[in-house]
């Protein structure tokens, strides 16, 4: 199209120019403005980041901390966050649905497939309904669940909590009698409905229950609640989440 009128010493725009020339600085604006959001999301600093928490978990105190702040320091980045159990977790990052998931260390320390930092030390629970007989007895070691049900999650969530119990209870010198649900929350509940004794982490929404009674608290030695990711996704994302939740925790000096 013309965009200039000769006119002897004299050069003035066509109608058609005189457009472009109102339209030309907005456009520029917005290329601007598209070059620095894509700079910023290849280096992490906006997108989506799919975060799974362990069915029933209650976000710890060091987590917690370090995730305000991230999303204070990164408010571009948009934070999906889902509740799924064990297996679901570990299905979602291998399938990439979930970018990063808060789970127990012992469920994914077998695997080289996740890559993980520590946020908060796991201690162990036995539960139970505060009307049933044992919370009147007192627990001192397993030995004292020999006549009880011990309610755990099946094998096909997380086969290594199975391995974990069966183990301390043959030192205990006795075969306990199990009963497995299929999940974290159907496990809650048929702790709830007074069907058995527990074994749950203590930052869940069961052990908070005032129905519920500890009946004994370990200290598991080398375990860790953890944020996991699968080596293979490519987000840029998790590396700003992770890198940020490992030294916040370090600076803050909140694992000893």
């Amino acid at each position: 199209m013309q965009l200039f009128i000769r006119e002897k010493n004299k050069l003035r725009l066509t109608p058609a120019a005189t457009v472009l020339m109102q339209e030309f600085p907005e456009c520029n604006q917005r290329f601007q403005q598209a070059l620095e959001r894509a700079r910023i999301v290849n280096e992490g600093h906006s997108g989506i980041l799919r975060l799974g928490i362990l069915e029933g978990q209650i976000l710890p105190p060091n987590f917690r901390a370090a995730f305000d702040s991230f999303r204070t320091r990164y408010p571009n980045i948009h934070i999906e966050m889902h509740s799924e159990s064990f297996h679901e977790l570990r299905k979602q990052l291998d399938s990439q649905e979930l970018d990063v998931a808060l789970t127990l260390s012992f469920d994914i320390k077998h695997s080289t497939s996740y890559l993980s930092v520590k946020t908060d030390p796991d201690d162990c629970a036995l539960l139970a309904a505060d009307f049933l007989p044992i919370t009147r007895k007192g627990v001192h070691g397993w030995k004292d669940l020999e006549n009880e049900t011990i309610i755990l999650v099946g094998a096909e969530d997380s086969a290594i909590v199975t391995e974990l119990v069966t183990e301390d209870c043959r030192q205990a010198g006795f075969v306990p009698k199990l009963l497995f649900a299929s999940s974290l929350n159907e496990q809650m509940l048929w702790i709830d409905a007074g069907l058995g004794v527990g074994v749950s982490n203590t930052g869940t929404y069961i052990a908070a229950n005032p129905g519920i009674r500890c009946l004994k608290r370990f200290i598991l030695e080398g375990e860790y609640l953890v944020v996991a990711w699968h080596r293979a996704n490519i987000n840029s994302a998790i590396a700003l989440f992770t890198n940020y939740v490992a030294d916040f925790i370090e600076t803050n000096q909140l694992l000893k």
